[in-house]
């Protein structure tokens, strides 16, 4: 059995209905690989999920089942959503994320090792080529970042477009710490100009979820055997 983890972008091609609200409008990973796995194929993405509830996921399905040589895919968000409202880092914020990265990692490293099962990474919302997995012995690092797998030109970062961003902007007083803050924006809105240029990877106009030629990508990435498949 393969399982997943993950946000919306594990939960498939997202769109808008006429009234501009969100909808499925396409298959996604999971449903891909679903149409090649013997075994079967387990989603515990949930859409504007963080990191932490994703392991909290996690924990509860294998708390009711025992793994038996299944694959565990996670595919990383964006960090600032592990902090409540109430407690956005007001200074070294990215100290402050990657130390949240982290956290998160070494609590699956923990479950993994606790239940014998190796967790594979792959970059989404949060690209993971700069974090460091050498003292997480059950977790693999699959892909640094889905589309910079795609495209070597994506502006990966470990920030993405989340609306804490913007509450953390307006309670920031303290000079240097708006200036990084300003910073990290310029990186997002990178991320945002390089889907309204190279939207043929991305199903919503100025928004950074995959489309379906960019889960089937990650897909042939993941699984080569599928690569000649739907």
């Amino acid at each position: 059995m393969i399982v997943f983890l993950g946000d919306s972008w594990g939960v498939g091609e997202w769109g808008v209905n006429l009234d501009k609200t969100p909808c499925l409008t396409g298959p996604g990973i999971v449903q891909m690989v679903s149409l090649h796995s013997n075994g079967g194929v387990v989603n515990l993405c949930q859409g504007g999920s963080s990191n932490t509830q994703s392991i909290d996921r996690l924990e509860l399905f294998l708390s009711k089942y025992s793994p038996n040589q299944d694959q565990f895919y996670w595919i990383y968000t964006e960090p600032i959503r592990c902090f409540d409202v109430d407690n956005l880092p007001k200074f070294k914020i990215k100290v402050n994320l990657i130390e949240k990265i982290h956290t998160t990692l070494h609590r699956a490293n923990e479950i993994a090792k606790k239940h014998n099962i190796t967790i594979f990474l792959i970059g989404g919302c949060c690209d993971l080529n700069e974090i460091k997995f050498d003292n997480y012995e059950w977790l693999k690092l699959a892909i640094p970042s889905w589309i910079g797998c795609i495209d070597s030109n994506y502006p990966q970062s470990i920030y993405a477009n989340d609306q804490k961003w913007k509450i953390l902007g307006n309670t920031l007083n303290d000079a240097k710490t708006k200036e990084e803050w300003l910073s990290i924006q310029k990186d997002i809105d990178s991320k945002l100009v390089y889907t309204s240029i190279n939207n043929n990877y991305f199903s919503i106009k100025n928004d950074l979820h995959p489309n379906r030629l960019a889960h089937k990508i990650l897909k042939d990435n993941l699984f080569h055997e599928f690569q000649h498949l739907y």
